[in-house]
């Protein structure tokens, strides 16, 4: 399959959180200049419903985690994470879940997989992406 031809394939939600840090993190690698112009075509799909994803997520923060004085939320120590109301903790991560795993429908130009032959990935990586990657739709 060529790059440029859209397929609409099934996502969860909670993978666009993986693999839209991983799709950035492809733009800082030096590609094949068809490989780069599909890349970001599907950074901007993934963006697109994505968006409402994070928004989504930013509501449950604002209801469910502790506030300072100024209504801001709180970070844990190393501010990896968002503090949450000790006996609210189930609640945001029962509807956190329903959140992800909702199913969405996502238009992207499929990766030919030898425009990354340079690279290397984890099969964590790979997982995250392989929705965008040729192939996927036949799986």
């Amino acid at each position: 399959m060529q790059g440029g031809k859209i397929v609409i394939v099934k996502v969860k939600l909670g993978q666009l959180d993986r693999a839209s840090v991983i799709l950035r993190e492809l733009v800082k690698e030096k590609l094949p200049f068809k490989a780069s112009y599909w890349l970001r075509r599907n950074i901007d799909a993934v963006a697109k419903v994505y968006q409402p994803f994070i928004e989504s997520k930013q509501e449950l923060f604002k209801e469910f985690a502790e506030k300072d004085e100024a209504g801001n939320i709180l970070f844990s120590e190393g501010k990896t994470s968002v503090k949450l109301i000790e006996d609210k903790v189930q609640e945001f991560w029962k509807q956190y879940s329903e959140l992800a795993s909702k199913d969405v429908d996502i238009e992207v130009y499929p990766l030919e997989l030898e425009w990354f032959n340079k690279l290397e990935a984890t099969v964590e990586e790979l997982a995250a992406i392989d929705f965008v990657l040729e192939g996927y739709e036949d799986a």
